[in-house]
């Protein structure tokens, strides 16, 4: 098995040295499951507008093991963050905003 790595000069391979993983089918299987265990979680920052009375997608994020990044559908503010909790924080700015994971377990 491999490992999702950001590809760099430092850590470039030479291809020479390498064999083939498998089959064709064998390594296809190899990056799907490489995609899922490096798969970042999608969130989104959302408006409360009124008491509950609508609500819309402020932000639409991204959460992996380094951080978060954010961006503004309908243009505005991007950036890092540490979390998507920082994000938050720092993006409402006295808004009602609530952070809403679209993963498996998204009850939270």
């Amino acid at each position: 098995m491999f490992e999702a790595h950001e590809l760099t000069e430092e850590n470039s391979v030479d291809e020479s040295e390498l064999a083939p993983l498998g089959t064709h089918e064998e390594f296809r299987e190899l990056l799907v499951d490489l995609v899922r265990a490096s798969a970042p979680e999608v969130f989104a920052l959302c408006e409360e507008i009124g008491d509950r009375a609508d609500g819309v997608v402020r932000y639409w994020g991204l959460s992996h093991e380094d951080g978060a990044e954010v961006f503004a559908p309908h243009g505005g503010v991007s950036g890092k963050f540490r979390s998507p909790e920082s994000a938050l924080r720092l993006l409402s700015r006295g808004r009602t905003m609530h952070l809403v994971r679209t993963g498996a377990d998204s009850s939270a």
